[in-house]
């Protein structure tokens, strides 16, 4: 997202909006929904835990090469 969005003649502010949310984890009300509707609820609590975690390194990086 960070590359797409580079060429476009944007406000600095907008194109650092867009580039973080984009790299938000995943939603985490994705394992509630999954198990009330019967899904894989654990594969879904794993990757809320993973994409937390990697966005704790991910975001301060990508403040810094945004600003």
């Amino acid at each position: 997202m960070a590359l797409m969005m580079m060429p476009f003649e944007l406000p600095k502010l907008l194109k650092a909006v867009f580039i973080i949310q984009s790299a938000m984890p995943t939603m985490t009300n994705a394992a509630v929904m999954a198990r009330e509707l019967n899904g894989d609820f654990r594969f879904a609590s794993i990757s809320i835990t993973q994409t937390t975690l990697l966005m704790l390194v991910v975001i301060p990086i990508l403040m810094i090469l945004v600003s």
